[in-house]
């Protein structure tokens, strides 16, 4: 097995958890309650927890670490880089002409209304035939997340508290510090490659 694993900001990837939960219908409440009700939208972001297992388990010469950032500032770099690591014979090429996709702000928020009126193909029909346009513009602005919500000021510290206590343990496995202060800058130098303190 070649295991890829991609790491963001942990208080980042939080919140796009969230997102993506409330945008699927897993999330009733505002984000607050969300973190409350649900421990792994913190836990998801333990990278150090979450990847010990599977160093355990594979070894680390069976794992990838990748940054959100670098496939975002350069993608293509990031990509070989993916390639060359699952052996492929031929470099992959990043297409930037193509547009995003799954973007969490586009999706409409799961519903049994969404199920039954949006998803079939009749009701798409029906709906361009006999609704106006502005009309189904608002509908549908009813059931989008039309801003990213934002963590509390002592929520956030908090949180980072959490995620910096995990960050230190990969920090060890990877020769460089990392915490949330610095989370982008640490991951965007050198590629993230294990030292032997690795759990294996």
């Amino acid at each position: 097995a070649k295991l890829l694993y991609v790491i963001r900001h942990p208080v980042d990837r939080l919140v796009s958890h969230y997102v993506h939960g409330w945008t699927e219908g897993w999330h009733r409440g505002d984000l607050e309650r969300a973190i409350d009700e649900d421990p792994t939208l913190v836990d998801y972001g333990r990278y150090a927890m979450q990847l010990r297992p599977w160093l355990d388990r594979f070894g680390p010469e069976q794992v990838l670490l990748v940054a959100y950032d670098g496939i975002r500032t350069r993608p293509q770099e990031e990509l070989a880089r993916i390639g060359a690591f699952l052996g492929l014979s031929e470099c992959p090429t990043w297409v930037e002409a193509r547009e995003p996709t799954n973007v969490s702000a586009n999706r409409m928020r799961r519903s049994r209304f969404k199920s039954w009126f949006v998803d079939p193909a009749w009701a798409t029909a029906l709906r361009r035939a006999f609704v106006p346009k502005g009309l189904r513009e608002r509908i549908r602005a009813r059931h989008r997340m039309t801003s990213r919500p934002e963590l509390r000021p002592e929520r956030r510290r908090r949180l980072e508290e959490v995620f910096d206590e995990d960050l230190a343990v990969l920090s060890t496995w990877l020769g460089r510090e990392i915490r949330c202060g610095n989370f982008t800058a640490a991951t965007l130098g050198e590629p993230l490659t294990w030292t032997a303190a690795t759990p294996s």
